[in-house]
This record gives C-alpha cells, structure tokens and sequence, in this order.
C-alpha cells in the first residue's frame, strides 16, 4: 500500500473539526514531550511510563466532542502493529498535531477540503 500524506492529513483535519478537541491535542502532545524531555535530560527514563497518560484528553476530545474514534486506530489497521507502522503513525500524529498548533496560534491556515463528517 502506497502511503499518501496529503490524503491522510486531509482525513486527519476531517476528524478534528472541533476547536476544543484541537486544543487538548495540542496540550497531550506538549505534555508528552515535556516528559520525554526531562527524562532524557534529567535521566528520569521512568517519566516515560507517564507519556500514554498525556493522551487521555486528546481521547477524550474524540468520544466528547468530535463524537469519532481516535484517527490512530484506522490508521493502525491499515498500516500494521509493526515497528515500521508503529513509527509512521508516531511521525505523522506528530508533524498533523504540530501544524494544527500553529493554526490554534493563529500562524498558518491549514486547507479544508470541503467534504461530509463520518462519525464511527
């Protein structure tokens, strides 16, 4: 299967219509670098364990607001639970959650593709 960014990235911004659940995306995923980046450089690894945590309200936005399942677990079943899979689903989550950051502060306005809402 030929990986598509700009297909996926317009299904991601398709799934995070609501500007609530934008936000706590934003601050899941500055949560889950601040950990990283202490543990590594107070070397505090145990930090780590904390970072699936700092997702609770990206996934909360999900089921409260958006009323849709999380974009990850589609993307999963396309790709694999492999380690190649795994490590694509971490880059784009990152490089979609940051780009939609700089639209929150208001630095870049991100395309819309002007389609329907599916709900899951």
């Amino acid at each position: 299967m030929k990986f598509d960014f700009r297909n996926l990235f317009d299904e991601y911004l398709e799934m995070h219509v609501n500007q609530v659940n934008r936000w706590l995306h934003v601050i899941s995923m500055a949560g889950a670098w601040i950990l990283f980046l202490v543990g590594l450089f107070a070397w505090h690894p145990i930090l780590w364990l904390w970072i699936p945590v700092t997702y609770i309200p990206a996934m909360c936005g999900h089921f409260l607001f958006e009323r849709n399942q999380p974009t990850f677990s589609r993307f999963i079943q396309q790709n694999g639970w492999d380690v190649k899979g795994l490590l694509l689903m971490a880059v784009v989550e990152e490089a979609c959650v940051f780009l939609m950051a700089l639209e929150q502060f208001g630095l870049i306005k991100l395309p819309r593709k002007p389609k329907t809402r599916r709900v899951y």
